[in-house]
Protein backbone atom coordinates (compact mmCIF):
# COMPACT_ATOMS: atom_id res chain seq x y z
CA UNK A 1 0.00 0.00 0.00
CA UNK A 2 1.07 3.32 -0.87
CA UNK A 3 1.87 6.33 1.01
CA UNK A 4 -0.05 9.67 1.21
CA UNK A 5 2.19 12.61 1.46
CA UNK A 6 0.55 16.28 2.55
CA UNK A 7 3.27 19.29 1.13
CA UNK A 8 2.16 22.81 3.08
CA UNK A 9 4.24 25.60 2.41
CA UNK A 10 2.33 28.51 1.22
CA UNK A 11 5.19 28.97 -1.33
CA UNK A 12 4.03 26.97 -4.98
CA UNK A 13 7.49 27.18 -6.02
CA UNK A 14 8.19 25.12 -2.31
CA UNK A 15 5.85 22.50 -3.11
CA UNK A 16 6.95 21.63 -6.44
CA UNK A 17 10.82 21.12 -5.30
CA UNK A 18 9.37 19.15 -2.87
CA UNK A 19 7.52 16.73 -4.86
CA UNK A 20 10.26 16.57 -6.74
CA UNK A 21 12.82 15.22 -4.62
CA UNK A 22 10.37 12.65 -3.16
CA UNK A 23 11.88 9.22 -4.29
CA UNK A 24 10.76 8.05 -7.21
CA UNK A 25 7.25 5.94 -6.94
CA UNK A 26 7.46 6.22 -3.06
CA UNK A 27 4.06 8.34 -2.46
CA UNK A 28 0.95 6.37 -3.88
CA UNK A 29 -0.50 9.93 -3.80
CA UNK A 30 0.82 13.58 -3.03
CA UNK A 31 -1.76 16.28 -1.59
CA UNK A 32 -0.81 20.09 -1.42
CA UNK A 33 -1.71 22.91 1.25
CA UNK A 34 -1.02 26.62 0.89
CA UNK A 35 -1.85 27.82 3.99
CA UNK A 36 -1.98 25.91 7.75
CA UNK A 37 -5.72 25.80 7.31
CA UNK A 38 -5.93 23.99 3.95
CA UNK A 39 -3.41 21.68 5.78
CA UNK A 40 -5.35 21.14 8.47
CA UNK A 41 -8.49 20.46 6.21
CA UNK A 42 -6.35 17.85 4.40
CA UNK A 43 -5.48 16.22 7.20
CA UNK A 44 -9.36 15.86 8.54
CA UNK A 45 -10.58 14.55 4.93
CA UNK A 46 -7.75 12.14 4.36
CA UNK A 47 -5.59 9.55 6.04
CA UNK A 48 -2.00 11.56 5.34
CA UNK A 49 1.14 8.75 6.06
CA UNK A 50 3.61 11.73 6.12
CA UNK A 51 3.52 16.44 6.71
CA UNK A 52 6.16 18.36 5.32
CA UNK A 53 5.15 21.29 7.27
CA UNK A 54 6.40 25.13 6.66
CA UNK A 55 6.34 27.33 10.17
CA UNK A 56 5.51 30.36 8.35
CA UNK A 57 2.27 30.16 6.21
CA UNK A 58 -1.27 32.91 6.23
CA UNK A 59 -4.13 32.03 7.95
CA UNK A 60 -2.63 29.63 9.86
CA UNK A 61 1.09 28.76 10.46
CA UNK A 62 2.83 25.59 10.98
CA UNK A 63 3.07 26.00 14.86
CA UNK A 64 -0.51 25.85 15.20
CA UNK A 65 -0.95 23.14 13.13
CA UNK A 66 1.81 21.22 15.14
CA UNK A 67 -0.52 21.92 18.21
CA UNK A 68 -3.48 21.29 16.77
CA UNK A 69 -2.03 18.23 15.85
CA UNK A 70 -0.32 17.05 18.67
CA UNK A 71 -3.56 17.95 21.30
CA UNK A 72 -5.85 15.76 19.36
CA UNK A 73 -4.23 12.77 21.06
CA UNK A 74 -4.94 10.40 17.64
CA UNK A 75 -2.72 9.45 15.04
CA UNK A 76 -0.38 12.17 13.87
CA UNK A 77 1.08 11.86 10.65
CA UNK A 78 5.25 11.78 10.29
CA UNK A 79 6.12 15.47 10.62
CA UNK A 80 8.83 17.37 9.37
CA UNK A 81 9.30 20.79 9.24
CA UNK A 82 10.55 22.74 6.31
CA UNK A 83 12.10 26.10 6.79
CA UNK A 84 14.92 28.45 4.76
CA UNK A 85 15.60 29.36 8.38
CA UNK A 86 14.58 28.37 11.81
CA UNK A 87 15.81 29.25 15.41
CA UNK A 88 16.53 26.80 17.98
CA UNK A 89 14.08 27.54 20.08
CA UNK A 90 11.77 27.31 17.29
CA UNK A 91 13.14 23.96 16.34
CA UNK A 92 12.61 22.77 19.95
CA UNK A 93 8.77 23.77 19.66
CA UNK A 94 8.56 22.10 16.64
CA UNK A 95 10.16 18.79 18.38
CA UNK A 96 8.05 19.45 21.52
CA UNK A 97 4.53 19.34 19.67
CA UNK A 98 5.45 15.67 17.47
CA UNK A 99 7.80 17.34 14.50
CA UNK A 100 9.90 14.49 13.99
CA UNK A 101 12.86 16.12 11.92
CA UNK A 102 13.67 19.41 10.48
CA UNK A 103 14.51 19.83 6.77
CA UNK A 104 16.06 22.71 5.17
CA UNK A 105 15.31 25.22 2.30
CA UNK A 106 15.82 25.20 -0.58
CA UNK A 107 15.28 21.40 -0.22
CA UNK A 108 17.68 18.58 -2.00
CA UNK A 109 16.66 14.71 -3.15
CA UNK A 110 19.68 13.44 -1.33
CA UNK A 111 18.87 15.05 1.62
CA UNK A 112 15.69 14.10 1.69
CA UNK A 113 16.40 10.41 0.85
CA UNK A 114 19.24 10.39 4.04
CA UNK A 115 16.52 12.01 6.01
CA UNK A 116 13.68 9.61 4.99
CA UNK A 117 16.31 6.52 5.54
CA UNK A 118 16.97 8.17 8.93
CA UNK A 119 13.35 7.61 10.04
CA UNK A 120 13.19 4.50 8.54
CA UNK A 121 10.61 5.53 5.54
CA UNK A 122 13.00 4.75 2.38
CA UNK A 123 14.66 0.91 2.80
Amino acid sequence: MGRTILVADDSTMSRMMIKRALPEGWAEQVLEAANGQEALDQLAANAVDVLFLDLTMPEVDGFAVLEQLSGEGGAMPKTFVISADIQEESLKLCQERGALDFVPKPIRAEALAELLQRHGLLA
